[in-house]
């Protein structure tokens, strides 16, 4: 990738590729750097600046993150895959209400996004909504019955919560 860049520098897809592959090899501040300059090359090119983010998030440069991401959502507030990343990174952050609105908007975007339904529950159950959350699980699951993580989130809610009529224990 390095001999590619260096034939067609103000390519962004080559300096894209030659960004990943410093990651995977550990050089984390080359693939920033060079990640940076694929966006700037490629402004238009959304998975260039998509994948710098992911790159920042990776690292723990959350601002950095969320900044590109932010802008990327204002040029296309519709994209459900970089909302869906935001709101990722907002969970790694312990900002469960903030994500669960972005979830929330990706569902409404993509009814069929099982994940979303799932990741959105486990927020709410975060907050302390676990009947919110049992709702978005079980449509999680319904979506796509294979789903483990929906599953094993519902099973531990269900194991959490006294059913009714069950025995009532003294502390």
């Amino acid at each position: 990738f390095e001999a590619a860049s260096r034939l067609r520098p103000d390519l962004g897809e080559t300096l894209n590729n030659r960004a990943q592959a410093l990651l995977s090899l550990g050089r984390t501040a080359e693939a920033i750097e060079v990640a940076e300059a694929a966006a700037a090359a490629s402004p238009a090119m959304a998975i260039l600046r998509f994948n710098l983010a992911n790159i920042y998030a990776a690292v723990g440069r959350t601002a950095d993150a969320e900044r590109v991401l932010l802008a990327l959502l204002s040029d296309n507030p519709a994209d459900v895959t970089v909302r869906a990343r935001r709101a990722d990174m907002l969970v790694g952050l312990g900002r469960f209400d903030e994500a669960a609105a972005q979830y929330r908007m990706v569902i409404e975007r993509s009814p069929g996004n099982a994940a979303a339904w799932n990741n959105r529950g486990v927020c709410l159950l975060r907050l302390g909504r676990a009947s919110e959350a049992i709702t978005c699980l079980t449509r999680a699951l319904e979506l796509n019955p294979r789903l483990e993580d929906a599953a094993r989130n519902l099973e531990a809610i269900r194991r959490a919560t006294p059913q009714p009529g069950s025995p009532v224990r003294a502390p």
